[in-house]
């Protein structure tokens, strides 16, 4: 364990300055959250701890705990009645604190608090006054001291919806192979989600991987889409097609695709137009020279409102139910990721994206639905392709359908996997791997 410590102070040392330069610089600056950042806050027991990045990997963590808690409503066993949640982003707390208790209740109860510096000694304090039964990290969330600590206190591990990139591969190899690997070993099991990422972590020497659908998949199951009549019959009055989750610059290249998309009917198209970051909302409507309306200002677009804007939050469901196409931001800039496209699929929804999607990609090739998602360059090629599905509603259906089914498919196999493999743990039917240094 020598070795295991010696690094777990270190990574401590070099951490926690800088989680806490980042809440100073976020103004995060509240007592609580000081607290909780030590590990000192009164939290109640909970059988697991689920710790993620922030509000994304959080909604993973709420989607696996809702796979267990299905198994254990369905077979009338107690499996796990309560559970913490930490995210390292107060944006992430805040969202599980709203969204975790509705989806879990009835069955378990969700204390959502923000994460513990990576500090051996604040991470003791959380582990002592939770005492769970297994820790489980969401995606690429691996620090030191959480599974050093988590290891020694007994607790079973899991990686779930594991995600190791090439760089973060070759960062680990070149800077401390030994040490990944012994903190890899320690671990029950990882739950990647695709071959590729499984690859890297038994490269890394995780011993016990297996490969399930993202639960991104499963996030769209969880949400319900609101009802709102007025807008609904808005949308479905005329050829509709939208833009969600743009970055800067992006929205300009949109408005220019929808302006060529107009001009090539005799009613102009509507543009539902939802940035990323609503805070850019006013300043991306005073940019366009059309006729705007902003979400919040109005219930609905009126019949000469040629682009809306979303610039109100958790609202989207609505618009993917009644909507057929959707552009994905984050995938025309040079250095862009892509985003989540799960819920719109799932909802039927035609996918138009950039050329730049990260891990994306291999979700679009898991769904095995290559006729859902249109690549697209620039305000042209979006625009040719917009003006093209306008004109065919009927093809757009068919291939609603078969993306609807397939993403349903995958969210069920996604929660599968994790009763599988997480529900054993909970109930100790598995030997406590501790994390050994050679």
């Amino acid at each position: 364990m020598r070795r295991l410590a010696l690094v777990s102070r270190a990574s401590s040392l070099l951490s926690a300055p800088a989680q806490l330069a980042y809440d100073l610089c976020k103004g995060h600056t509240s007592a609580e959250l000081i607290r909780s950042r030590l590990g000192l806050l009164n939290v109640p027991k909970s059988a697991a701890w689920f710790h993620a990045s922030s509000v994304g990997e959080c909604a993973l963590a709420v989607a696996a705990a809702s796979a267990i808690n299905e198994a254990q409503l369905a077979s009338d066993e107690d499996i796990l009645s309560s559970a913490l949640l930490t995210s390292w982003t107060n944006q992430g707390t805040i969202w599980a604190r709203r969204r975790a208790a509705p989806q879990l209740n009835p069955g378990i109860k969700v204390a959502a608090v923000d994460a513990v510096w990576n500090s051996p000694r604040a991470v003791r304090r959380l582990l002592h006054r939770v005492q769970p039964k297994a820790t489980f990290f969401v995606q690429s969330e691996l620090w030191p001291s959480m599974i050093s600590e988590a290891s020694s206190f007994g607790c079973h591990l899991a990686v779930i919806d594991g995600r190791m990139s090439e760089r973060s591969l070759r960062r680990w190899k070149h800077y401390a192979s030994n040490v990944a690997r012994d903190m890899l070993s320690s671990f029950n099991v990882v739950i990647a989600s695709s071959e590729s990422h499984a690859a890297r972590f038994k490269n890394l020497g995780a011993t016990n991987v297996v490969v399930a659908p993202s639960l991104k998949f499963a996030t769209a199951e969880e949400k319900t889409p609101q009802v709102d009549e007025e807008l609904s019959a808005a949308l479905q009055s005329r050829k509709t097609w939208m833009a969600v989750s743009t970055h800067a610059g992006e929205a300009q290249v949109i408005i220019e695709a929808h302006r060529r998309v107009s001009e090539l009917f005799d009613a102009p198209p509507l543009l539902v137009l939802a940035p990323r970051y609503p805070e850019q909302c006013e300043a991306i409507a005073r940019s366009i020279d059309r006729n705007v309306m902003l979400r919040s200002k109005g219930r609905s677009p009126l019949p000469s409102t040629e682009v809306f804007i979303v610039d109100t939050l958790g609202e989207l469901s609505i618009f993917f139910r009644h909507l057929d196409i959707a552009f994905i931001g984050n995938s025309l800039l040079a250095h862009g990721k892509g985003h989540n496209f799960a819920e719109a699929a799932a909802e039927g929804c035609t996918i138009l994206r950039g050329p730049n999607v990260g891990d994306f990609e291999e979700m679009e090739l898991q769904t095995g639905v290559p006729q859902s998602f249109i690549r697209v360059q620039d305000s042209a090629s979006i625009a040719k392709a917009v003006h093209r599905l306008l004109l065919d509603p009927d093809s757009l259906r068919d291939a609603g359908r078969e993306i609807q089914d397939s993403v349903r498919k995958l969210g069920r196999q996604a929660k599968e996997a994790i009763v599988e493999n997480l529900v054993p743990l909970l109930n100790g039917d598995v030997a406590h791997k501790r994390f050994v240094s050679k």
